[in-house]
């Protein structure tokens, strides 16, 4: 599995953001990232599209009491999927991430 290079998780965390505010959701609380398979992804954060065993980037921030969630590919950062959801995921399965942000 890739690892997540530094200028790549900025690249997440500034996109994370301006999605979230674009969204309306202008205090996000908490952004991490997970490097995993689109088919792990997909299970977990509920997305549709299509499902391979392709490396991707899972973001997921905490907006109020759900999450944006958006599927990166590892290694376009084309995103794949996204989703607005009312709960938060329980991103167990997708392994301890790494913090992009966390607001207090």
């Amino acid at each position: 599995m890739l690892a997540a290079e530094p200028l790549t998780l900025q690249v997440l965390r500034q996109d994370a953001v301006l999605a979230t505010t674009a969204g309306g959701f202008l205090h996000p609380t908490d952004g991490r990232v997970f490097i995993t398979t689109h088919r792990k992804a997909a299970r977990v954060l509920q997305a549709a599209g299509v499902i391979d065993d392709q490396p991707v980037y899972a973001v997921v921030v905490s907006v109020g009491p759900g999450a944006l969630t958006i599927v990166y590919d590892a290694k376009t950062l084309d995103v794949t999927d996204w989703g607005i959801r009312p709960h938060r995921p329980d991103m167990r399965a997708l392994g301890p991430g790494t913090q992009l942000f966390r607001s207090s």
